[in-house]
């Protein structure tokens, strides 16, 4: 029995020495996955960072230019679309990196988050347009205005002159009419 423990003990020893080493290759290859893992996330997030300004400036000036949106109130969207990528980011980032599988399901408020921040600029910009289209038509309409006062005022001059010339004509057909009287009498 002697031998049959010690060669079950051999074959032990050899056993646990081969699930070692493979226990020791699948840790290994754990480890070197999750650091290549925080290395891709480490450069995503070094590559948003360094671009988030160029980002927002460039959104920035696509807003005021696409949908007429000056000062502040393209500002104000454009921040709001940088935080809702941001937020974005942040959870694809944590759950590539396993730390919280929850947050995939609030990717559809996300997304649906960014979507009203695209539809509010839509709005804003039809509300832009039509105050541009109404300060348009008030500026033609004010030159119209401009125009008929200007030939009001010259047509009451002509009729000013011409009932200056009635009242001309009247007398001077009233004297001649006394004169006709007189030298037929």
């Amino acid at each position: 029995m002697d031998e049959f423990l010690a060669s079950l003990l051999v074959i032990g020893t050899q056993f646990g020495i081969l699930v070692g080493i493979i226990l020791l290759i699948v840790v290994f290859l754990f480890i070197r996955k999750k650091r290549n893992d925080k290395t891709i996330a480490q450069k995503f997030a070094d590559d948003f960072k360094e671009s988030s300004d160029s980002r927002k400036d460039e959104l920035e000036k696509a807003i005021e230019e696409a949908f007429h949106l000056q000062g502040d109130v393209g500002k104000e969207y454009a921040q709001l679309i940088m935080k809702s990528e941001r937020k974005i980011c942040s959870n694809m980032l944590s759950l590539f990196n396993g730390k919280d599988r929850a947050l995939l399901l609030q990717l559809q408020g996300d997304l649906a988050n960014l979507t009203d921040a695209y539809k509010g600029i839509a709005s804003m910009s039809d509300q832009s347009q039509s105050d541009s289209q109404n300060e348009a038509n008030n500026d033609v309409l004010e030159d119209k205005i401009k125009v008929l006062t200007d030939e009001n005022n010259r047509l009451k001059e002509d009729l000013k002159k011409a009932l200056e010339s009635i009242d001309y004509l009247q007398n001077q057909y009233t004297e001649l009419f006394k004169k006709t009287n007189q030298d037929g009498e």
